[in-house]
């Protein structure tokens, strides 16, 4: 699927006590690779006057809020998904994945944090459904 502008994609992140769905807007793209920026409020998404409903994307965003894609290169290998849904069942694959690495090292204190995640992801994608 080709990148366009204004096209969203969404990455899981999961903390310590709680799972962040993180949004992405593509805003350009040219040269063979496409542009996203997280979009966070107040931060890379601001009020640029005091007219009612005056927003838009901050003129520097910092480049820990950018992420660039080639645009031959599917989406979903790049930890993002085009859903909410499909980004959590992204991030699921990849904590079972680091869970049978970690029991294979005989970690049990991450082996212990990994199946935690794994529980509060698969409560998060029951309730997206």
């Amino acid at each position: 699927m080709a990148h366009m502008v204004g096209d969203i994609a969404y990455r899981v992140s999961v903390e310590e006590n709680r799972i962040e769905i993180l949004e992405y807007v593509c805003r350009t793209v040219r040269g063979g690779r496409a542009f996203y920026v997280h979009k966070i409020p107040g931060v890379t998404w601001v009020k640029h006057s005091r007219k009612h409903g005056d927003y838009g994307w901050a003129p520097h965003v910092h480049p820990d809020f950018r992420r660039n894609l080639l645009v031959d290169r599917k989406i979903s290998h790049t930890g993002m998904a085009r859903s909410k849904k499909a980004a959590l069942r992204l991030e699921l694959a990849a904590e079972r994945k680091r869970l049978a690495f970690w029991k294979k090292k005989g970690n049990d204190e991450l082996v212990s944090d990994c199946e935690r995640d794994i529980c509060r992801l698969q409560q998060a994608l029951r309730r997206a459904a």
